[in-house]
């Protein structure tokens, strides 16, 4: 789990593990391309790639995200092509789609279709 308020990653028990262990006592990895470059990753660019230019429809994603989609037609009837972009660091982002098959259970999660990036 990473605390962006200690800018760390840490264990979710925490408590299970041995104080005097090495990897608790290290220092955690630095993450690649973290903080960015302000040179790089500014304004413009980030507008350059959450761009909704070629999509149909798109909604926020909080204040720094964006999901753009099409519905277009695929092999076996009407099918999804999305982008979601997120301007900031994250651990996983996912969306999907509901399954709504007879008897798929929680609410139509289990056996739906997700888009997850990590």
């Amino acid at each position: 789990i990473y605390n962006s308020s200690y800018d760390r990653f840490g264990d979710y028990r925490p408590n299970c593990a041995e104080p005097d262990a090495p990897h608790v006592n290290s220092d955690f990895p630095k993450l690649p391309g973290y903080p960015t470059d302000p040179e790089v990753c500014d304004q413009e660019a980030w507008d350059a790639f959450s761009a909704t230019d070629g999509f149909e429809f798109s909604t926020a994603l909080g204040p720094r995200g964006k999901l753009m989609w099409n519905v277009v037609e695929g092999e076996g009837g009407p099918a999804i092509e999305s982008k979601m972009a997120y301007n900031g660091l994250f651990g996983y982002t996912s969306w999907g789609l509901r399954n709504n098959a007879l008897g798929a259970g929680k609410n139509g999660m289990q056996g739906a279709w997700v888009a997850m990036a990590w």
